[in-house]
């Protein structure tokens, strides 16, 4: 199957990256490249349209071109990072808008309402939070499939025979709420543990640290280390004793919960967004009720060693730590379901035919296909 995935930035202008900027990248554009290699493993012809002018190249079976390339080509599957708008002069029969960020939000109805409208995409959500927020976006159908875990962590990580030092990690985008996270630290946290740590692996503007500098986080234990590269990001995980995510409403995710799972680092959240979804009350994590049960739960697993190690076991037997290569599985199921449901649409390898012209017997469906190929085991 010929299968195209697109990433346009909200201008119109194509991200650029492919494998070799692997360290570098988070959360969609990562996802995309597993995907993409794991879809490429199954046998399928894929393309990544991620360059801006520049020549095509191949790297691990999969062809990375430019959108001018992309439009001159002929797909059967064609995969978008969030904008249906990306689908314009791209021929193929299935359109898949892969909702990595939340259409729902204000920033992408102004993008894209229009897109969806006008393209009628199939839309594959990551969560129930995110499908269940997005109930008036023009669509042909939705799905659920969930992130794979990468390689280079899922089985990667024993249980502990120890129990790691009070070091905590935020690793989110500061912007999702990292001030409720510093708010609970310096009233709960280090007033209770003093010499407990916690370690910020991003950019952190002054805003999303309540203005406080960086002297006055650091007297307060807390400290900020910048964006780090996925592989020690990754071997930091492995070392620390939790991982602190409060979630966002632009949460359509989260991969860094299911990583720290990977990790066998429990996660204590918020639950906003999709976290809740992500993390297993009191099982892999804690999902608080406020900032205040946040801070205790912090100073909790920090101290008591015992429930640490309840989460910590509990971690690598996460629902979600799922391979990319079983994901890709789920995905070819879909394009196979969309297929068989729009018969009069979409003649895989061949360019899309009217809809005026269907074969005679051939009903449209009177009500939308939505399916439900994977959902989080409750």
């Amino acid at each position: 199957m010929r299968i195209i995935f697109l990433d346009l930035e909200r201008s119109g202008r194509p991200r650029q990256f492919d494998f070799s900027d692997a360290e570098t990248l988070r959360g969609g554009e990562r996802g995309l490249l597993y995907l993409a290699g794991a879809l490429a493993k199954r046998g399928h012809e894929i393309t990544v349209a991620t360059r801006d002018g520049a020549a095509d190249i191949v790297q691990q079976s999969v062809r990375f071109v430019s959108m001018a390339s992309a439009r001159s080509g002929v797909f059967d599957v064609a995969i978008s990072n969030n904008y249906a708008f990306a689908f314009d002069g791209i021929h193929a029969p299935i359109k898949i808008v892969w909702t990595r960020n939340p259409g729902f939000s204000v920033a992408h109805l102004k993008a894209d309402f229009l897109g969806k409208l006008r393209h009628r995409p199939h839309i594959v959500h990551l969560s129930r939070y995110t499908r269940r927020r997005s109930w008036f976006l023009p669509r042909a159908g939705s799905s659920i499939i969930h992130h794979g875990v990468p390689p280079e962590l899922l089985g990667s990580s024993a249980p502990r025979t120890d129990v790691p030092s009070p070091v905590a990690l935020f690793s989110s985008y500061a912007s999702r709420n990292l001030s409720l996270v510093v708010d609970a630290w310096r009233r709960i946290v280090h007033p209770a543990l003093p010499h407990a740590r916690l370690e910020v692996t991003a950019e952190v503007a002054p805003k999303h640290a309540n203005n406080l500098p960086d002297a006055e986080l650091a007297a307060s234990g807390i400290h900020v280390l910048g964006s780090l590269p996925w592989s020690e990001l990754m071997e930091r995980m492995r070392q620390s004793r939790v991982m602190l995510v409060p979630g966002h409403f632009q949460e359509t995710y989260n991969n860094l919960a299911i990583e720290s799972a990977a990790a066998g680092l429990p996660c204590i959240t918020l639950g906003i967004g999709a976290l809740g979804e992500r993390v297993k009350h009191d099982q892999t994590g804690w999902v608080a009720g406020n900032v205040e049960d946040m801070g205790r739960s912090i100073v909790r697993v920090l101290t008591d060693d015992a429930l640490w190690r309840r989460y910590h076991l509990n971690c690598f037997k996460h629902p979600d730590l799922v391979s990319w290569d079983d994901r890709a599985v789920t995905w070819e199921n879909c394009f196979a379901k969309l297929q068989a449901n729009r018969p009069w649409r979409c003649t895989l390898g061949a360019p899309t035919p009217n809809p005026l012209e269907r074969p005679a017997g051939v009903v449209p469906p009177s009500t939308e296909q939505t399916t439900e190929l994977h959902e989080l085991s409750t």
